[in-house]
């Protein structure tokens, strides 16, 4: 969190130009570079202990940042929850027809040297797959997607 980082942030904060419309008095400078532009010595990067200050306050506001030492927060500890389904015999079929045509297209990109390119479409066939699992309406598979 350098003063440094902080300017940045802050100098990428766009201002909302159709809130306050100007006609033709020209483009509004937002607030934050004007702040930035009067407070800081952008030539030598420096900046006054006091403008350091207003500087932390004002991108502590929206900038949630954590490092190592903020170790305090405490999490749950992961719990898993397994269940068997149990699949009527067409819910079955669907998923096993369903489940060959993915490995076959997972076959095609291993041997055209492709897997790692198309890795979302493994990824999304693995999320249908689940989808299937908890109802069939959840997946539009046709036979033919």
């Amino acid at each position: 969190n350098t003063p440094m980082d902080m300017l940045a942030l802050l100098c990428v904060t766009r201002f909302d130009e159709h809130k306050f419309p100007l006609g033709d008095l020209g483009r509004p400078v937002s607030p934050w570079v004007q702040w930035c532009n009067d407070n800081i010595d952008l030539q030598d990067k420096t900046l006054t202990k006091e403008s350091a200050m207003k500087l932390r306050l004002l991108t502590s506001i929206f900038a949630l940042r954590r490092t190592l030492e903020d170790s305090g927060i405490v999490m749950p500890e992961k719990k898993y929850d397994m269940r068997q389904l149990e699949l009527s015999e067409e819910e079955a079929n669907y998923y096993r027809e369903y489940q060959i045509r993915c490995a076959t297209k997972i076959e095609v990109f291993k041997k055209e040297n492709r897997l790692e390119k198309q890795a979302i479409c493994v990824f999304a066939m693995l999320t249908r797959l689940r989808q299937l699992c908890i109802h069939p309406w959840l997946v539009q598979y046709t036979g033919a997607t």
